[in-house]
Formats: structure tokens, sequence, C-alpha cells
């Protein structure tokens, strides 16, 4: 697979995606060292930006945000 995109997330950072991929990967601990974020254990987390919330929830082994 060849990651061949580079973007900038709004919010957050710049990203490198690939339309070929199951799911992006977004790095936790990037989120973490910008904003505060609740965690739930098995179900998923939120990440409490200043104009919004964003919720990742749990499905199968992977975070997919909302």
């Amino acid at each position: 697979m060849v990651v061949d995109r580079v973007g900038d997330l709004e919010g957050f950072f710049e990203v490198y995606a690939s339309d070929e991929a199951k799911a992006n990967v977004l790095s936790f601990a990037a989120v973490e060292d910008m904003y505060e974020v609740t965690y739930n254990r098995g179900e998923g987390f939120t990440v409490h930006m200043p104009e919004n919330d964003i919720v990742f929830k749990r499905r199968d082994n992977l975070y997919e945000m909302d």
C-alpha cells in the first residue's frame, strides 16, 4: 500500500492517508498533547475541542470518528 495523500486534518495537524487503507491512523498521543480527552474503556473516547467535542466510538478493533 502507498500512503499518497497528505492533508491538514482541521483542528489537529498534518496527516497522511490512503484511499486503499481500511483505516487511517490518528496519533492518540498527539491528540492528547493538544486537547483534553475523556476515555471510556471498550466504548470510545471524546476529544474536547474549544468549538465542539469529537466522539470516537469503538467498532471491532478500531475507533471511528462520528
